[in-house]
């Protein structure tokens, strides 16, 4: 079972990994903890998904980008409306 970052980093289950990003599991880790991971781990995690495949790594860097984007649209909604 994932439970957290470092156990995907641990992981050859390229399955397993593949659906952790189709299902977003892999960031819900990373964003739940995003103040709280250091670059070096984000950093690892990207390393990692670009050694196994490319096609993750870009799969991943989308993921993140809406991620950030919509964090920051909420913030920016509840400084506005809040």
């Amino acid at each position: 079972m994932i439970k957290n970052l470092n156990d995907v980093l641990e992981t050859d289950n390229h399955i397993l990994i593949t659906r952790l990003i189709r299902k977003k599991l892999l960031f819900n880790l990373v964003s739940k903890k995003l103040a709280l991971i250091s670059k070096i781990n984000l950093t690892k995690c990207l390393k990692f998904l670009a050694y196994k495949n490319k096609q993750w790594l870009k799969i991943a860097l989308q993921q993140m980008w809406i991620f950030i984007a919509s964090s920051s649209f909420l913030i920016l909604s509840d400084l506005t409306y809040g």
